[in-house]
């Protein structure tokens, strides 16, 4: 490079400097990209979106954003997974076993068959937890936390279970809308099970 360029240059850069030196002169930064995504907190988003699931006649609302995917039972005695609620960002395939990120939440449903009362659901539910299997290994035993008969905010009853495991602690509700045993729980943030369960009711 010439000299005449060089000093060109070194006095558009002297410029320069002062320019940002001078009163009233302000050289703005360039705002930061923002990668916008859906509210995520249980305080700011609305639990307005609702599923009415026709094999229950159960009618449960869920936060706005999320998806929901019906699970087939079949045959209609069978009692395992019917339903999930992914919150934004998860993803069912990469969660691993166990927890998932906290920032990401599932919720179940899983149906267990048609008990005679709230009782014998309980009872059911919590007989392995009490009485496990004989050579289970200590790893993979479940210690009973908490056992509370409650009624949610839509009226019906249920019973909390709270119980810790390997993969850390866990609440369950148990509920039974129109003679069908289900429980619930959370994987990742559990904040958002007791909003959601609180608005099971049996559909009109």
């Amino acid at each position: 490079m010439s000299r005449p360029r060089i000093a060109a240059t070194v006095g558009l850069i002297a410029t320069l400097l002062a320019a940002c030196n001078m009163p009233g002169l302000a050289i703005s930064p360039t705002p930061p990209i923002v990668l916008t995504q859906p509210p995520f907190s249980v305080e700011n988003t609305p639990m307005t979106e609702v599923y009415n699931d026709q094999r229950f006649g159960m009618v449960i609302n869920y936060p706005q954003g999320w998806t929901v995917q019906e699970i087939p039972l079949t045959p209609e005695t069978f009692a395992g997974q019917a339903l999930e609620f992914y919150s934004w960002g998860f993803d069912p395939l990469t969660a691993g076993e166990g927890a998932p990120n906290p920032d990401q939440t599932r919720v179940s449903m899983i149906w267990l068959g048609r008990p005679d009362s709230l009782d014998a659901l309980a009872e059911s539910y919590l007989a392995p937890i009490k009485n496990p299997p004989s050579g289970a290994a200590p790893e993979d035993l479940i210690t009973l936390l908490a056992e509370d008969r409650l009624t949610l905010a839509s009226g019906v009853e249920a019973v909390s279970v709270k119980t810790h495991s390997k993969f850390g602690d866990t609440e369950t509700i148990l509920v039974i809308i129109n003679g069908n045993g289900l429980s619930l729980f959370a994987q990742g943030n559990p904040a958002w099970l007791g909003p959601m369960v609180n608005t099971i009711r049996p559909a009109p």
